[in-house]
Formats: structure tokens, C-alpha cells, sequence
């Protein structure tokens, strides 16, 4: 049995000895209403709430009886605004979840970017969340949303700005260039270097807002300087002395 989280739906109960003053619980939640239609058969509409896998219990005088895992509300549906947001945010950026069946009111409920958990996760309405997105880097990141013990994805939802390079500055000593940049990411994700179709010699992450390039052996006079952080890419244009 099925409901969403704004409850009202009805549900027939099915079994034996059921009095007239019999009621029904969806977990530790009664019922809306309960009807008696017969004494094998009660007609339950349920609650507001979230969840899955819940139990349902009858009571008929001072019995009980219980059916386990045999209701649950549906799953939220999820969509995201803003969905492109900064590597870097010095107090986190919030961006809200759309959907519905979030709740009636505040659940333990948590979202996500791709495999990391949100910083924090506010419910707003039956149709709102505010999420704290943790900083990261790449593309068309999967946005989950999770209430009670019922979870919704939404792939392909939200990306981080790309990288890009502002300057290069030659560090002659050792062949190498420093190039200051934007959206470099807060960590090392792989980051990767390149002179046209040549790859440096090697490429060190140093911080969000600079990488090194160990230049290759042979360089044209005017060169585009590329780099990629997670699968996204960024380029800039040089002139050798």
C-alpha cells in the first residue's frame, strides 16, 4: 500500500474480528479516520508522513494485530536551482531542491552532489529543501535527495564552474610555468596541464588559484596553455618571449 506524504489515501485492511471500534496505526501515526465495513474488513486513510517499509497495526477491543513492511509514501522528485554553481564559496552556497512528498513538516531528510553529503539540508515545505553544497569540482553531478528511508536521484542535475587560467608566469630557473587560476578546485582532483597537444612534462596542483606546468622541450611562439580539472577544461592563450 501506497500514499503520499500529505496522507489522505484509504487503504483496505484485511483479516478477522474487527468491531466497529476497531482502529489503525501507520507505525506509531494513527489513522486519519478508520471505517468499519465488515468484520473481515476495515478501511484505513492514512496519515501525513514519510518513509517506507512501515508497519500497519489493527486494534479491535484490546487485540492487535500488525502487517510488516506493507506501507510506504512515495518518493520525493527532485530538481535544482541554481544548477551550475562556484568551485570555490567562502560560506557555502545554498541551492534549493524542488520536488514533493518531502514531508508536511521537518524530517531528518539529507541531499547530496555525486558521492559527497550536502554541509546541511533544510527543510523548507512539502516541496522545498535548501541544500549547503560542499564545494567540489566537475559536471553533471547526480543530486540525491533522501527522506526517511525512501531515496530519489535526479542525474545529470547541477555542475561546478569550469577552470580557468587568468595569467602565466614563466619561472625560467626550471623550465617551468606557474599558471594563476580560477576554479583550479579545492583539492587535487587530477588536475592536468597542456601545452597545445603536448602534456607537460608534469603538472602539480598547488591551490585553488594556481597549478605548475613543467614545460615540454619544445615550445611554438604563440601557444594555447590548457588545463582540466575533473573532465572539465579551461585555456588561455601565451606568447614565448
Amino acid at each position: 500500500m501506497n500514499s503520499v506524504a500529505s496522507g489522505g489515501s484509504s487503504s483496505s485492511l484485511f483479516g478477522g474480528v474487527f468491531a466497529a471500534s476497531s482502529a489503525v496505526r501507520h507505525a506509531f501515526t494513527g489513522s486519519q479516520k478508520t471505517l468499519w465495513t465488515s468484520d473481515t474488513c476495515l478501511l484505513s486513510f492514512s496519515p501525513s508522513g514519510t518513509g517506507g517499509n512501515l508497519t500497519m497495526f489493527a486494534t479491535s477491543s484490546i487485540l492487535w494485530g500488525s502487517l510488516s513492511e506493507s506501507f510506504t509514501y512515495d518518493s520525493p522528485v527532485s530538481t535544482i536551482s541554481p544548477s551550475n554553481i562556484p568551485v570555490m564559496t567562502q560560506q557555502g552556497l545554498r541551492s534549493s531542491i524542488f520536488g514533493k512528498d518531502f514531508g508536511t513538516y521537518s524530517v531528518c531528510g539529507a541531499s547530496g552532489a555525486g558521492s559527497t553529503v550536502s554541509e546541511s539540508t533544510l527543510w523548507l515545505s512539502d516541496s522545498v529543501l535548501q541544500s549547503r553544497i560542499a564545494v567540489g569540482v566537475g559536471s553533471t553531478k547526480l543530486v540525491s535527495v533522501s527522506i526517511g528511508r525512501l531515496v530519489d536521484s535526479l542525474s545529470q542535475a547541477m555542475s561546478f564552474d569550469s577552470p580557468q587560467i587568468t595569467s602565466i608566469r614563466n619561472l625560467a630557473e626550471n623550465s617551468t610555468i606557474l599558471a594563476e587560476s580560477i576554479n583550479a578546485g579545492s583539492y587535487d582532483s587530477s588536475t592536468k596541464m597542456r601545452i597545445g597537444h603536448t602534456s607537460c612534462r608534469f603538472t602539480r596542483w598547488v591551490s585553488d588559484s594556481s597549478v605548475l606546468c613543467g614545460l615540454p622541450s619544445e615550445l611554438p611562439v604563440k601557444m594555447m596553455v590548457v588545463i582540466t580539472a575533473s573532465q572539465q577544461l579551461g585555456t588561455f592563450i601565451a606568447f614565448t618571449s
